[in-house]
């Protein structure tokens, strides 16, 4: 200090002096911050950047502190505010750094080509934004490149898609609707079930076409056409119950391209129906143990062959009887008529057993013929006489 102030005169020693508090003050340094100065050599004082006491030092207004240049600093901006500043780079080398932000903490980067990156140097290692009991908002576009892992609810805004790959494919909700978005399938993978609760639908297109259960029934609806399609032989089952097909306006029809087939597995198979049964079909056979056509509640049984022969046969050895029985009381119990031709009553078996018995228990037989010609009733026997014994005749 004194090769600096040795030949110098006092107004210019006094310049290069550097003084701690003001023009009373005398105690030197205390714990009180005092200005830090020289003279100017002409009464009055050229302050410095900083005041200065036993336990602290402070910059003034928006003084700075530098390091190695004009660009590297740290400051105040103003009330409340602390600034650190570099051209190049700010390096924090620490075991830990802590944060603490009553209000917020925002990371802005101007920079849109980088952005902001957190990541760690040592693979597996951590990185934790935010705190047990506050939130980090990010305000702008965040980018993670490695696996995130969540212990807590990830929450969306009202109507904020969360999109897979772009716009197309997303999971959205507005705090009733949730939409799931896809602009091709959309494809569940599941090792067990896929359950959607009782009475919810799964609709198609509107509530019109719905699919829903209540835990015991199945609904299947449609306001038009209802198609089942399978490739493949196919099975409507049920394991108890029945199955009932109501067509409630209109028919019920059944197109079995290579032949319809109803089986009864033992059981009787009923056609009920206060109208008419048609069959209408090229050929149309019935065949079984035991056949039985009844006609109840007074009602008549018709069987007609328009154009064609109309055959009823039994067919095989033994016993087998074609009987034509009536239980009816009135004079016409049972009717053969053929109105416009002959009707033929024949036995063609060779046997004397086979031949055409008509007889009439506790009644009379009677044979009438309204022609008024000669041999209008013929009794004939082309091979063998007619027995007369026991004859009545009028």
């Amino acid at each position: 200090m004194s090769n600096y102030l040795y030949g110098n005169t006092p107004s210019t020693i006094y310049k290069q002096l550097l003084s701690v508090g003001g023009t009373d003050d005398r105690v030197g340094l205390t714990s009180s911050l005092k200005a830090v100065w020289t003279d100017d050599g002409a009464g009055s004082a050229n302050a410095s950047a900083v005041t200065l006491g036993t336990n602290a030092v402070r910059l003034e207004s928006s003084n700075q502190l530098r390091f190695r240049d004009d660009a590297i600093y740290i400051y105040s901006s103003g009330d409340t505010v602390m600034n650190l500043v570099a051209d190049g780079e700010i390096d924090l080398a620490t075991a830990a750094i802590d944060i603490n932000a009553t209000s917020t903490c925002a990371i802005d980067n101007t920079n849109t080509s980088n952005g902001v990156q957190i990541g760690a140097n040592v693979s597996g290692m951590p990185i934790t934004l935010g705190h047990s009991t506050s939130e980090t908002t990010v305000a702008d576009n965040l980018t993670v490149t490695g696996t995130t892992a969540h212990t807590g609810i990830v929450t969306m805004a009202s109507g904020v898609k969360l999109q897979f790959v772009d716009g197309n494919e997303y999971v959205s909700g507005n705090s009733s609707d949730l939409s799931l978005g896809a602009s091709s399938d959309i494809n569940l993978y599941a090792s067990n079930d896929v359950n959607i609760p009782n009475n919810v639908g799964l609709v198609f297109g509107d509530d019109g076409e719905k699919i829903e259960g209540d835990g015991t029934n199945l609904a299947v609806n449609s306001s038009g056409a209802l198609n089942l399609t399978g490739a493949a032989n196919s099975t409507w089952k049920t394991s108890s119950g029945s199955i009932n097909i109501d067509a409630e306006a209109s028919t019920v029809e059944i197109d079995g391209h290579s032949g319809v087939n109803i089986v009864g597995n033992a059981a009787e198979v009923d056609i009920t129906t206060s109208g008419a049964v048609d069959i209408n079909s090229g050929a149309f056979s019935v065949d079984g143990a035991a056949l039985s056509i009844d006609g109840t509640d007074d009602s008549n049984i018709t069987v007609t062959g328009i154009g064609k022969d109309l055959t009823i046969a039994v067919a095989g050895g033994g016993d087998n009887v074609l009987r034509l029985q009536s239980a009816g009381t009135g004079a016409n119990a049972m009717d053969l008529h053929a109105t416009a031709g002959g009707i033929d009553i024949r036995a063609s078996g060779a046997a004397a057993s086979e031949d055409i018995d008509i007889t009439a228990t506790g009644s009379s037989v009677n044979i009438t013929s309204t022609e008024n010609v000669a041999d209008s009733i013929v009794i004939s026997s082309s091979l063998g006489g007619i027995d007369n014994s026991d004859r009545i005749f009028y």
